[in-house]
């Protein structure tokens, strides 16, 4: 609820864009398989009222191998983490997070999807410009800066 906060006070005066929210950490435990799904929405459903829902959230998908090559390329330069290693060594893993993702955004509001395979990051950014435009109804007629 700290990260929440944090977003509503960011949020009254300008936009805030998120790496990471109660989605992903939520499919992480499911994933994990630590407890069920059943439990884990039975222990946040409570708290639900107090967390600042995301007008939208971008998902950026890849396959399984594009994932491990991926994590394979930054691996040189940082320790990876629990949740890394484990989608290095487990496609069965990588697929039970991004699925269980995609559930609970459903559950409290908009998903867009990117898949990232072979996309440069200037043609993702325009991608999910207009998707995020799409999604939220807002005007695609192009910017000029004349009136």
């Amino acid at each position: 609820m700290q990260l929440s906060e944090m977003v509503r006070t960011a949020a009254q005066d300008r936009s805030v864009v998120c790496d990471r929210y109660l989605a992903s950490v939520l499919a992480t435990v499911i994933a994990d398989g630590e407890i069920e799904e059943r439990e884990a929405l039975r222990i946040i459903d409570p708290v639900m009222p107090y967390i600042l829902v995301p007008d939208i959230t971008v998902l950026l998908t890849c396959r399984h191998p594009t994932a491990r090559r991926r994590l394979e390329d930054r691996a040189w330069h940082h320790t990876l983490t629990t949740v890394q290693r484990r989608t290095l060594e487990s496609q069965e893993y990588f697929d039970r997070v991004q699925d269980a993702i995609r559930r609970h955004v459903k559950r409290i509001g908009v998903l867009v999807e990117l898949d990232t395979e072979g996309s440069s990051p200037q043609a993702l950014e325009a991608e999910a410009l207009t998707s995020v435009r799409v999604a939220l109804g807002l005007d695609l007629a192009p910017t000029t800066g004349q009136v």
